[in-house]
């Protein structure tokens, strides 16, 4: 009898000892948190190249870490600052666009993937109007 109370007590502790663990783990999450998540560069002329960055800072409790940043077109690149970014830490992303074979209103997205759980994935945009 002994033998399985000392059982039911291990068991009991074991379960309440790996949920407070899942619980932490949940705690414990990266938040990218953008200053603006869209660029509007006005009017520029046909060929010219123009570039803006964007600011972002890990307001979580766990690194921050970039997996990838697509763009909607080969005319636009992006430049990161770092792939992991420390809670309280702030990182930018350059961001150009070539303006070249392009007329009028023009409009390009950058997908900034990470790994915070509430928003793996942000949606930038830049803007223009191309003379």
């Amino acid at each position: 009898m002994k033998r399985q109370i000392h059982i039911i007590v291990a068991a009991i502790f074991m379960i309440s000892f790996l949920g407070l663990a899942v619980f932490a783990d949940e705690m414990q999450k990266p938040k990218a948190v953008f200053l603006s998540k869209s660029h509007n560069f006005g009017p520029i002329t046909e060929g010219k190249k123009v570039s803006t960055v964007f600011y972002f800072k890990n307001t979580g409790t766990a690194d921050l870490l970039v997996k990838k940043i697509r763009t909607s077109c080969g005319c636009t690149a992006v430049l990161l600052s770092s792939d992991t970014i420390k809670p309280g830490d702030t990182g930018e992303l350059k961001v150009s666009f070539d303006s070249s074979g392009f007329k009028g209103k023009i409009e390009k997205s950058i997908y900034f993937h990470s790994n915070d759980p509430d928003n793996p994935v942000v949606q930038l945009i830049i803007k223009s109007v191309v003379l």
